[in-house]
């Protein structure tokens, strides 16, 4: 089945390669679709091309937590609340701390 989303949002990335945002929504996308590598290889894609993409640390957490690779998940939790408290998003720092407080 094709995902028009996922086709329409690479489409924009064509036209904006560099929105953060729109590769945190393919990521997204991917997440919906139950494509674990797709998802976090995008996650990571967003991470490592914008470190202060906060909900990028939660999700990917999650994600690497439900894939059971706790330690990485720990790690950028950790990391994610380092950059939350950076930024000063407190919603992110609360929902990344709850998230470590479950695998800890």
């Amino acid at each position: 089945m094709e995902n028009k989303r996922l086709i329409q949002l690479m489409a924009f990335l064509q036209e904006e390669p560099g929105d953060a945002f729109l590769k945190y929504a393919v990521a997204q996308e991917y997440l919906g679709m139950e494509k674990w590598a797709e998802a976090r290889a995008w996650f990571e894609r967003v991470l490592a091309e914008h470190p202060d993409y906060v909900a990028t640390y939660y999700h990917l957490g999650r994600l690497l937590a439900m894939l059971g690779e706790v330690n990485n998940a720990v790690e950028i939790l950790n990391l994610g609340l380092d950059v939350a408290e950076k930024e000063g998003d407190r919603k992110t720092k609360n929902e990344i701390a709850e998230l470590l407080d479950g695998l800890e």
